[in-house]
C-alpha cells in the first residue's frame, strides 16, 4: 500500500513538473482545484484564455443548459449539454464535490446552499456549481489575478450601471429620442 501512495506522488510531482514551464496564471490559489484537475482542462481544452468569455467556457465544457423545443412548450431549459469533454466535467465535479466537504471554497458552498434552499434537487446545485467553477478558472486565466472570494465581478460598482440603468453612470450621455419622423 505504500508503495502506491509513493507511484501516487511521484506521478503528481511528475505532471507538476511538467506543467512548470507553462507560466500558468495563479489557479492554485482556487480552492479545490488540484493539479490532475488542472492538467485535464489544459489537456482537454488548452488556454481557457482563448474562449473569449466565460460562459463560452463553461459551453464548450458543456455545462450550460440545453434549450428544449418541442410543440406548444417552447423555450424550456432542459439538460446540460454535455458537449465537451466528460473526463474535464467528471474533475469539475470532484473539485465541487471536495469544495462541499472540505468547506475550503466558501463561493461554491454559497451557490449550492441557495439553490438548494429555493428547491432545487441537489445534482441540479451540483451543476450550477460545475458551471460557476469553470467560471471562476477562467476568470483567474484571463485577469492573471489569484483567486479572490470577495470579488462581485461586474455586478455593480463604479463605471457600471445601477440596475441596468445607463443614466446612472457618470460621464454617460444618452441621445435624446428624434420625436416624430415623417417619411416624405
Amino acid at each position: 500500500m505504500k508503495s502506491l501512495q509513493q507511484q501516487i506522488e511521484e506521478t503528481d510531482k511528475a505532471i507538476e513538473n511538467s506543467m512548470q514551464p507553462l507560466e500558468l496564471p495563479p489557479w492554485k490559489t482556487i480552492p479545490n482545484v488540484g493539479i490532475l484537475t488542472m492538467a485535464t482542462l489544459l489537456g482537454d481544452v488548452g488556454d481557457p484564455r482563448l474562449f473569449g468569455s466565460a460562459k463560452k467556457f463553461a459551453s464548450f465544457l458543456g455545462l450550460t443548459p440545453r434549450g428544449k423545443q418541442s410543440g406548444s412548450s417552447i423555450n424550456r431549459k432542459g439538460h446540460i449539454s454535455k458537449c465537451g469533454p466528460s473526463h474535464a466535467r467528471q474533475k469539475l465535479y470532484m473539485c465541487v464535490v471536495s469544495a462541499l466537504s472540505t468547506k475550503k471554497n466558501p463561493l461554491i458552498i454559497e451557490i449550492y446552499n441557495r439553490l438548494v434552499s429555493k428547491g432545487k434537487p441537489k445534482n441540479v446545485a451540483i451543476v450550477a456549481c460545475m458551471n460557476h467553477l469553470a467560471r471562476i478558472i477562467y476568470g483567474v486565466f484571463k485577469s492573471n489575478q489569484p483567486f479572490n472570494p470577495e470579488y462581485q465581478g461586474m455586478k455593480s460598482g463604479p463605471g457600471r450601471p445601477q440596475n441596468g440603468n445607463l443614466a446612472t453612470m457618470p460621464g454617460v450621455i444618452l441621445p435624446r429620442p428624434l420625436g416624430n419622423i415623417t417619411a416624405t
